[in-house]
């Protein structure tokens, strides 16, 4: 049985769905930060433990990886664009925590004599504000193009590996 809690999703699942699509694509994001780091330092392994294992926040996890990618051996535009890359990534990671770690919530209203349910989500200071799935959706692209950006990365690193190799 759903606690009723959680009634006001029943209706909405398009919503739990983009929820989901943005939890995926942020976990592709990080596979990709083991990748190019794996690729970096030819050592898989070092890079899952930089990533996963020593940085257990989003943060901690961008700025290991632009440690390593600063002092590395790819020449300085390369270097930049995916440090500059990060700092972007960073400021959508702050969204990415407020849709999934803010708590959803329901509100009722009466417009022009009629019951609407809304879904607001509540911030740290306590403030709601309206849930668009419109939002998520546009967020969700926002990190695609990061996502293009990472593994275009990859395979460039990857293949300048195999030309030294």
């Amino acid at each position: 049985m759903k606690p009723a809690s959680m009634w006001f999703m029943d209706d909405r699942p398009e919503l739990a769905a983009e929820i989901g699509w943005i939890t995926i694509r942020w976990a592709a994001l990080d596979l990709l930060l083991v990748q190019i780091l794996g690729e970096v330092l030819r050592n898989r392994v070092a890079a899952q433990q930089i990533i996963f294992a020593e940085q257990n926040a989003g943060q901690q996890r961008f700025r290991a990886f632009e440690r390593v990618i600063g002092t590395s051996s790819l020449d300085a535009a390369t270097r930049k664009a995916i440090i500059d890359r990060m700092k972007q990534i960073g400021v959508l990671y702050r969204k990415r925590n407020e849709i999934v770690h803010e708590p959803f919530s329901s509100r009722l209203q009466v417009i022009d004599g009629k019951l609407h349910g809304r879904i607001i989500a509540l911030d740290r200071e306590g403030k709601s504000k309206d849930i668009n799935i419109d939002d998520f959706k546009r967020h969700a692209t926002q990190v695609d193009e990061h996502l293009t950006f990472l593994e275009e990365t990859a395979l460039a690193i990857s293949l300048l590996h195999e030309d030294i190799d």
